[in-house]
């Protein structure tokens, strides 16, 4: 190469550089990525904020769970993790002020980490004892009353619970004192009380002093989460990534300004290029014209070409035109691969044919050799040829001259031959099935692929062998040898498919699942000269079938026989039992408290707990057993020939078994119990549906009964007969409701201390009327409604039932805008995710002003649906609607729950109101009742007021409001509404 081009080279290779150079300069600012990184600090403030207000939440007990609290450090770590070291890092390299950042915020976060994990264990022990003091402290106070003791030693006690509860509202302390000195003052008494209270009495005051201690360390550890300066760094951390920004932008507007200026440079420099190359075209021309001449001689015998030095044909002679059949002028100024394109076999492809030819005439040598080209109409011929190429005085080539004759019969003939031959070889090893062949004695002459890897035996090693040496087979169920393949087809003289599930044992020991045919080969004369075997490998899919099997017959989360299956055998020892006159036992298992642990520790907690419980189960039942999994908590058992006082025993010993398991999940400790039904199996058994019936009936007893126990089914059993009469109840309501056949009644709540001008205050009840048109109570028919999930419609009914009958009463009149009117709701309406946007619906078309209704939900039900719950009543406040929480004090919750639920009015229990005038505990539990709702703005309302003497308590401790039979019977909402409009103006009972 001559020294002016390589200097032009080089000078064109470094202006190359330098643009490139400048030009990635430039791009350092990817607007998309700062975007993006700028996304994720602002991510960093957010998740932090969310963690803060979850453990509020989680303090609160609006959380059940710490899985938020364990979501957001683990994304405020992962948000993290991505700014240090992730795809859109900043950390490293962008400026040591934004790593001192990010250090500091690492930090913080560890700290954060811990003193989370501090909260959970210290909030855990603070909700064990604040839901353990209230229960228990109830239960005592009722032992204490029944034992007639003193009742100052009552008193003390009960203003230790109070003095407690109040402490973990109002963590003050002067409140912390009192709880101190109440709980000296228990242990100074603690022998004046009977020796079987006093560990119950040294356990309420070791919970109460628990929550003194943990309530403030809770407090403590919040407000240290909650102002550590993490929002402080994050935004120190997006000014310096701000400021690093900014000085990449100027960085970047200097580098395109020296992009403009080198841009100048190449243009001009290709532009003497070009001058250059036109003077090499001109002298290139030249030589093509001389050697056109020395070509004229080849062009009478062989088809000559001629391409300059990039390829492009530039002269063919009539031979090689005639035998591409392309026009000369179709060729001329083509690359000369137009003719070769790809025809050639991959295996020449792969040992590089092309790439080996052009180096040889790119490094000036002769090149010959067999090519495979393609006619102008698609076909295909063979050339012997002969590449010569022209060096100028560098040695670099700068003409190639082609010389070629046609082989293609040659070459055609040969390719047949050899595919021929290699057709049936190519065939036999492309199969996914194995193949062996075999002579006429059996001794094997051929193995593919496939057969090869499944016996072991290559086909080399194999040939001449006998065929049961290297293909031994046997019957998979009973391990006995398959007979001789060979010998097989020979005395049956056709192809044989051979029946049942076969194993081949390879050489290797591994055992095949296999699929086997047999057919002879014969002569053109039909004489036997050998056997072909073809198997194919259904491990897998035999497998896989077995999988299916047990997988339809078999729970996934436990392992254990599912409903299906369970019934199937309940079956077979329903039929055993009336053909062979034994007896069997059906058991009906269901889990007591098994929901808890699905709320208060999650799903994951709660599947887990079965699988650990399942394996108890297992080991308490006999081997011939059958134990199943019949959906969600809810187990089944199989005795089989078991009396029925050997099948209790079974059951009562599972209870036992349950009832001490202890499941722990992340340092919770879970207790739960199981309630069994059981049924005996004979032959006065009726039928499947009448067993599982009877098994589901027996299993509701013992609920009632206590739970954590056995109930055996017996045809007089009257717990039993009673879950039947609710079961008779279903047609009898769902008939009612299609025929309209409810009622709607009345019954004032008045204030207890004097009057009110707000208006009517009262609760809508509800009455049956039966075929025969007589009332049926509330008490006949909705526990059967609430059991069988017929709630939600009735609910549905009472209140489109209230709305018409409000508004054809009052329409718009002022009479009733000041009223209170009470409306009952159901768990199972609350739980309906579409039955809001029915009160919606009836709010929005009928003129029943929201602030006049007041929807009563129990605290049951509330607190077990406390999150769904709280959104339920605070968008129906948002339209002025109030609520009401029913039967509280019955559930012995903590308060706490109380400070963020929305409630206006807290109704008593009844059960306290009822005897309060005798039973100094139940006083003491509405006075704590009504203490703790005043605290929080809340009014109360004492139930079940049948006497003045009641009242006249009510009166004493400051209650709000009362209902009951002395204060109003319930009447006709019709009545109650027309009365009330003939009169004008609010009426209150005395």
């Amino acid at each position: 190469m001559r020294w002016p081009v390589v200097t032009q080279t080089i000078f064109g290779l470094m202006l190359a550089v330098i643009l490139t150079f400048l030009y990635v300069k430039t791009q350092a600012v990817d607007m998309h990525e700062h975007n993006r990184k700028t996304q994720l600090l602002g991510q960093l403030k957010q998740v932090d904020a969310s963690l803060n207000g979850n453990m509020l939440k989680s303090r609160n007990e609006l959380l059940l769970h710490y899985d938020p609290l364990v979501a957001d450090i683990n994304q405020l770590k992962g948000l993290l993790g991505e700014i240090r070291s992730g795809r859109h890092a900043i950390y490293g390299n962008s400026s040591a002020e934004i790593d001192v950042e990010i250090d500091e915020i690492s930090r913080l976060l560890l700290d954060k980490e811990r003193f989370l994990e501090e909260f959970k264990s210290h909030n855990a022990i603070l909700r064990n004892s604040l839901h353990y003091l209230p229960a228990a402290g109830g239960r005592l106070l009722k032992k204490l009353s029944a034992r007639n003791i003193p009742t100052p030693l009552v008193t003390m006690l009960s203003d230790a619970l109070n003095d407690t509860l109040s402490f973990s509202i109002l963590s003050t302390p002067e409140f912390a004192a009192e709880v101190t000195a109440d709980i000296e003052a228990l242990r100074a008494n603690i022998t004046r009380f009977p020796n079987e209270f006093v560990r119950e009495i040294q356990h309420i005051g070791e919970h109460a002093e628990r929550i003194v201690i943990e309530k403030p360390l809770v407090d403590d550890l919040i407000n240290r989460l909650v102002t550590m300066p993490t929002v402080h760094r994050f935004n120190q951390l997006g000014a310096a990534y701000s400021k690093f920004h900014e000085a990449v932008v100027q960085r970047t507007d200097v580098f395109r300004l020296y992009l403009y200026v080198f841009s100048i440079f190449l243009v001009l420099y290709i532009f003497y290029v070009m001058v250059q190359l036109r003077r090499k075209a001109a002298e290139l021309q030249s030589t093509v014209q001389e050697l056109n001449y020395q070509k004229f001689a080849l062009d009478q015998h062989a088809a000559v070409s001629v391409a300059d030095a990039r390829g492009r044909v530039v002269y063919v002679n009539n031979i090689y035109s005639e035998m591409s059949q392309y026009p000369r002028d179709e060729l001329l100024g083509q690359d000369h691969r137009i003719l070769n394109a790809g025809h050639h076999t991959p295996e020449d492809l792969a040992g590089g044919f092309f790439k080996e030819m052009s180096d040889t005439i790119a490094g000036g040598r002769v090149w010959r050799g067999e090519i495979k080209s393609h006619k102008k109409d698609g076909g295909h011929y063979w050339t012997d040829t002969t590449i010569v190429p022209f060096v100028d005085n560098t040695g670099r080539p700068y003409q190639y001259v082609s010389i070629r004759y046609d082989v293609t019969e040659r070459k055609l003939a040969d390719e047949a031959l050899f595919e021929a031959k290699e057709r049936a070889q190519t065939t036999l090893q492309s199969l996914g099935d194995g193949v062996i062949a075999t002579d006429k004695t059996g001794h094997v002459e051929y193995l593919n692929p496939i057969a090869e890897m499944l016996t072991g035996w290559s086909s080399g090693e194999a040939r001449g062998r006998p065929l049961l040496v290297i293909f031994p087979i046997i019957y998979e169920a009973t391990r006995v040898p398959v007979e001789d393949p060979i010998r097989t087809i020979v005395e049956k003289k056709e192809i044989i498919r051979f029946a049942g599930d076969l194993l081949l044992t390879g050489r290797h020991g591994k055992e095949y699942a296999i699929e086997l045919t047999a057919a002879p080969i014969r002569d053109r004369n039909t004489l036997f000269i050998g056997g072909v075997l073809a198997f194919r490998d259904v491990t897998e899919m035999r497998g896989m079938a077995r999988q299916m099997s047990h997988q339809a017959a078999h729970d996934a989360l436990t392992g254990l026989v599912n409903r299906r299956e369970f019934e199937r055998r309940l079956g077979q020892l329903l039929k055993s039992a009336k053909e062979r006159d034994v007896q069997h036992a059906l058991c009906y298992v269901d889990l007591d408290q098994f929901k808890v642990v699905n709320d208060t520790c999650g799903h994951m907690a709660g599947d887990e707990l079965l699988r650990q419980l399942a394996t108890v189960l297992k080991g308490k039942v006999r081997e011939r057993d059958t134990l199943a999994r019949l959906g969600g908590d809810e187990f089944g058992i199989l005795l089989g020939e078991c009396s029925i006082q050997r099948a209790k025993e079974i059951a009562e010993e599972i209870c036992r078994a349950v009832n001490e398991f202890r499941y722990v999940w992340k340092d919770q400790i879970c207790e739960i119990g199981a309630s069994i039904g059981m049924v005996p199996i004979t032959r006065d058994s009726d039928s499947l549906a009448q067993l599982l019936g009877a098994a589901d009936a027996a299993c509701y007893a013992a609920k009632d009964r206590g739970r954590n126990r056995v109930h055996v089914y017996q045809e007089d059993d009257a717990e039993v007969q009673r879950r039947h009469g609710e079961m008779l109840w279903v047609p009898r309501i769902v008939l009612a409701l299609s025929e309209g056949r409810f009622r709607l009644y009345a019954q004032s709540i008045l204030p207890v201390n004097g009057d009110t001008d707000e208006g009517d205050h009262y609760e809508v009840l509800v009455r049956m009327v039966d075929e025969q048109g007589k009332l049926v109570q509330p008490d006949d028919f909705l526990p059967a409604a609430e059991r069988y999930d017929l709630m939600p419609a009735i609910d549905r009914w009472i209140i489109r039932a209230f709305f018409a009958m409000y508004e054809a009463t009052y329409g718009n009149s002022a009479i009733s805008r000041h009223d209170t009117v009470a409306l009952n709701l159901s768990g199972a309406s609350l739980n309906d995710d579409k039955f809001l946007d029915f009160l919606f619906d009836l709010i929005s078309h009928h003129s029943v002003p929201p602030h006049v209704l007041c929807f009563e939900i129990t605290e049951t039900v509330t607190i077990s649906n406390l999150t769904k719950a709280t959104a339920f009543m605070k968008e129906l406040r948002a339209k002025g609607c109030r609520f009401a929480l029913d039967d509280f004090g019955s559930g012995l919750s903590s308060f706490e729950y109380l400070k963020n639920l929305p409630v206006d009015y807290l109704k008593i229990d009844g059960c306290f109101v009822k005897e309060m005038v005798k039973d100094s505990i139940d006083y003491a539990m509405v006075a704590s009742i009504n203490q703790i709702g005043h605290v929080m703005g809340i009014q109360t309302i004492a139930e079940s007021v049948e006497k003045k003497m009641t009242l006249d308590k009510l009166v004493e401790i400051g209650v709000d409001f009362a209902q009951g039979y002395h204060i109003d019977r319930p009447e006709p909402l019709e009545e109650y509404l027309q009365k009330k409009k003939r009169r004008g103006l609010t009426l209150i009972k005395r």
